[in-house]
């Protein structure tokens, strides 16, 4: 019997279950298109052979921003879905592991734990029973344990992603550079696959120093990297990525699009058009969109006690432990901090916050906050919306209306907390 996603003949929905813990995420985009390794989940689902993907359910407030990074697929319009689908809950960030082919009612979930909001991974569904799974009725469904190797399947906490990353990075890049392969009609053994794969027309100083014992390397196209950088897989560099001299691009990186990184980087993730472009270690991090650490800007990943991380996932949750001992930071998009900024263990810094302060970073930081050393104050959204429209100019991209406003709506929901 089929034992693979891809030998699922029919087509692909994939939901977003709105988890409002993992806001610092997902402010500005739905889960599934969350970097969660070298790809974004929804695109680890679509490149699998045989894939159609008929249509994406993401919660109200993200639904224009999806149609228009999506185009050409439904985006909350049952009507416009086939009578028949595999739903995919788009927190699955590990699915790249083997799935029963599953038979028409069949669901499949993960053990329900305190922290999980929606324990479905996946079920095979007719379009009259959609709301009913959406809203978490499943009686309908002959519903079955996910059974995997790894405890967690699906990203419940912002942390959830670092404790899984690096599993699925490295079959990122074995898939990627698989499919270059292919694209260049080289033959193709998965067992054998070189561990470094660089794009024709990427700039590579001749003193760069890739080093792939622990894990391949993939540079994309018109990357940049320039003299006396050393990168030390697994690692992923995102197409027209710059890494500035003498930087240290340590395994279990992976560096989305239009990225500028230099200094010490370790197990992160950067979404992409982000900028660490000067000296500074960051260690066992996410990183969102538009976000700039100034010069020196550096974080902790470990507690000198060796415990287990603690965070607040939301300003006002509850703190939780991670069970994780190396745990940076959780930077959302359009996030600034000023030159010499430290921050703590496990700090979550939530959407659109400045820090310009002499004190470091901990806990979790509320959106929209300015922080200096008079205190902190909510960050005025018109100034805000300049600067971040001018930022994204430099990058060529215009924020859309739809953009400017989900900005507005985060600012007025967390303005009263601030």
């Amino acid at each position: 019997m089929p034992d693979t996603l891809a030998a699922m003949k029919q087509p692909i929905v994939i939901f977003d279950p709105g988890v409002p813990e993992l806001a610092v995420m997902t402010d500005l985009r739905p889960v599934f298109d969350v970097r969660t390794g070298a790809l974004t989940t929804l695109e680890r689902i679509a490149i699998s052979p045989g894939i159609t993907l008929a249509g994406l359910i993401v919660p109200e407030h993200l639904a224009e921003l999806t149609r228009q990074d999506h185009p050409g697929v439904p985006v909350n319009d049952p009507g416009a879905l086939p009578d028949r689908f595999t739903l995919v809950n788009g927190s699955w960030a590990h699915c790249t592991k083997p799935l029963p082919d599953l038979a028409p009612d069949q669901a499949l979930t993960e053990p329900e734990l305190d922290q999980q909001a929606c324990p479905l991974v996946c079920a095979n569904i007719s379009r009259s029973q959609l709301a009913a799974v959406l809203a978490g009725e499943f009686s309908s469904l002959r519903v079955e344990q996910y059974q995997a190797e790894e405890h967690r399947q699906l990203i419940a906490r912002p942390w959830h992603v670092r404790a899984m990353q690096d599993a699925v990075l490295l079959n990122d890049l074995k898939h990627i550079i698989s499919t270059h392969l292919r694209a260049d009609n080289q033959p193709v053994d998965v067992d054998m696959l070189p561990p470094l794969w660089i794009a024709p027309d990427a700039s590579i100083h001749e003193s760069v120093i890739f080093d792939s014992a622990s894990g391949p390397i993939v540079v994309e196209s018109g990357v940049t990297i320039r003299p006396g950088v050393i990168i030390v897989g697994p690692v992923y560099i995102g197409h027209s990525s710059t890494i500035n001299e003498h930087a240290l691009i340590k395994s279990n990186t992976a560096l989305g699009p239009h990225c500028k990184v230099a200094g010490e980087v370790g197990g992160s993730i950067f979404q992409g058009f982000s900028n660490k472009s000067h000296a500074g270690h960051l260690g066992d991090s996410w990183v969102g969109s538009w976000v700039n650490l100034g010069a020196d800007t550096v974080n902790s990943n470990l507690l000198n006690t060796y415990a287990s991380v603690v965070c607040k996932a939301l300003p006002n949750n509850r703190s939780e432990r991670t069970n994780l001992t190396f745990l940076g930071s959780i930077i959302g998009d359009h996030v600034k901090t000023a030159i010499g900024t430290r921050i703590m263990t496990g700090s979550i810094i939530h959407t659109g916050a400045m820090h310009a302060a002499t004190s470091p970073i901990s806990g979790t930081i509320s959106p929209f906050s300015w922080t200096t050393d008079a205190g902190t104050r909510p960050f005025r959204i018109s100034k805000f919306i300049e600067i971040a429209t001018t930022v994204m100019a430099r990058r060529g991209i215009e924020p859309t209306q739809a953009y400017l406003q989900r900005l507005t709506e985060i600012h007025d929901n967390c303005h009263a907390s601030l």
